[in-house]
C-alpha cells in the first residue's frame, strides 16, 4: 500500500546499512560467486530451445523462469544480509498494511528511486517459498523510472506463521 508504515523498530529511514554495497557472502570471494554465475548462465543458455523447434513457446518459458530463479538465488547470495532485513521489513509492513508491493516496501525503507535495488527482487520468492505470503494481485508501479510496469501485491498468509518467523529471525515482532 503506497504510503504504508513500517511498525516502530522495523529497519529502514535513509541509507545505512540498507544502501551499502556488498561484494558478495561472507566467507564467498567474489570471483567464486562470478565463476558460480557464469557458469550456471551457460548452462541456461546451452538449454534455449531454437527458432522454429517444437515446444519451442513451452520451453521458453520454462528457460525463462528457470533464468528468473537463476537470476533472484544469485541476488540473495551476494546480498544476504539486505534480503534478510528485506524480508524481516516486509513481514513486518504486511502485518500492520495488510498488503503491499516491493516498491511499498523500497519506500519504507527509504531507498531512493535512482538507486539501483535490483537485489529487493529477491526478497519475497523465498517467503513466498515458505508459505508466509502470498501474490494477492498486481499493481502499475507509480515509480517513474520503472515505466508503470507491473509489480506483484503480497499479503501474509498466515500470521501465526509470520511471527513465528520473525521471532526466529529477527528476534521477535
Amino acid at each position: 500500500m503506497a504510503g504504508g508504515r513500517l511498525p516502530d523498530g522495523a529497519a529502514g529511514g535513509g541509507g545505512g546499512a540498507m544502501t551499502e554495497r556488498h561484494s558478495g557472502p561472507a566467507g564467498v570471494a567474489p570471483g567464486a560467486a562470478r565463476q558460480a554465475q557464469v557458469s550456471a548462465q551457460a548452462t541456461l543458455f546451452a538449454l534455449a530451445p531454437q527458432d522454429g523447434e517444437p515446444g519451442e513457446l513451452a520451453a521458453g518459458r520454462e528457460l525463462g523462469e528457470a533464468r528468473k530463479v537463476l537470476a533472484l538465488e544469485l541476488l540473495r547470495a551476494r546480498n544476504p544480509d539486505r534480503v534478510r532485513a528485506a524480508q524481516v521489513a516486509l513481514i513486518r509492513f504486511l502485518c500492520v498494511n495488510e498488503e503491499g508491493t516491493v516498491e511499498d516496501l523500497r519506500a519504507a525503507l527509504g531507498i531512493p528511486d535512482r538507486e539501483p535495488a535490483r537485489w529487493l527482487g529477491a526478497v519475497a520468492g523465498e517467503l513466498r517459498r515458505a508459505g508466509l505470503i502470498a501474490r494477492a494481485g498486481w499493481r502499475e508501479t507509480t515509480r517513474a523510472v520503472a515505466h508503470a510496469r507491473p509489480v506483484s501485491v503480497w499479503a501474509v498468509r498466515d500470521r501465526a506463521a509470520a511471527q513465528r518467523w520473525l521471532v526466529a529471525h529477527a528476534g521477535g515482532e
